[in-house]
């Protein structure tokens, strides 16, 4: 049964929540922001060492915290005592996000591949199957798509795909995971198999920053994923 998806195309996606000066990206405040305008919002998460799952980017705190840790190694009494580039913000739990959330937009997961699919997927399946927004999960690690549609292949998922990998900038194995959309690099662009993508399934656009970045988002793409507001 196709899956309906509609709503990725329903308003431009927030990267990391809308985030800024004094809003540092994926916390709280930035998710508070996009949701109060109406944003679509793309978020990534982390399995952390007790089994919680966090809301963060990078596999190491130190960009973001000062405090050079394997995200994957905290707790979540250790990851709650850092900051955010030197604001009050925090690195949220992916619960707490959900509970801010609350179903007010749609939410785009990013699954890192830091940890193996069969650690992380059923942590978040198991979480994500008493929220009742609407979200869909994505992942460069065409073994975590596939683990979604293996084991839960009632939750959208979409492909990841950049130039660093020329597998992945291909959509080489698309037949194996059965992605329900593209999550793809606006610099590879155009791209003629992404054309072809474009009949089948929805490709959104990542990451616009600037004018010239959402000319090429809006010609390209079905949708996409910004760091400020344009128009």
């Amino acid at each position: 049964m196709k899956k309906n998806i509609d709503f990725l195309l329903s308003a431009p996606i927030a990267h990391r929540g809308l985030h800024g000066e004094n809003t540092p990206e994926n916390s709280l405040k930035a998710f508070k922001l996009a949701r109060d305008k109406g944003f679509l919002i793309e978020l990534d998460i982390h399995l952390l060492s007790d089994g919680e799952i966090a809301v963060f980017h990078d596999d190491n705190t130190k960009r973001m915290t000062g405090v050079d840790a394997r995200i994957k190694d905290l707790t979540v009494d250790e990851l709650k005592k850092l900051r955010l580039k030197n604001t009050r913000q925090y690195i949220p739990l992916l619960r707490e996000v959900l509970d801010l959330i609350d179903g007010a937009v749609p939410i785009i997961i990013e699954v890192k591949k830091d940890r193996p699919a069969k650690e992380i997927c059923p942590v978040l399946i198991k979480i994500m199957s008493d929220y009742r927004g609407q979200f869909v999960v994505e992942s460069f690690d065409p073994r975590i798509v596939y683990y979604f549609k293996k084991h839960a292949p009632y939750i959208g998922r979409g492909q990841l795909a950049t130039n660093n990998n020329y597998c992945l900038k291909n959509l080489w194995l698309n037949f194996w995971t059965k992605p329900d959309f593209i999550s793809y690099d606006i610099r590879c662009l155009p791209s003629k198999r992404i054309e072809k993508i474009r009949h089948k399934m929805p490709v959104l656009g990542w990451t616009v920053r600037s004018r010239r970045d959402l000319v090429i988002a809006k010609k390209y793409c079905d949708n996409y994923i910004c760091e400020t507001i344009l128009s």
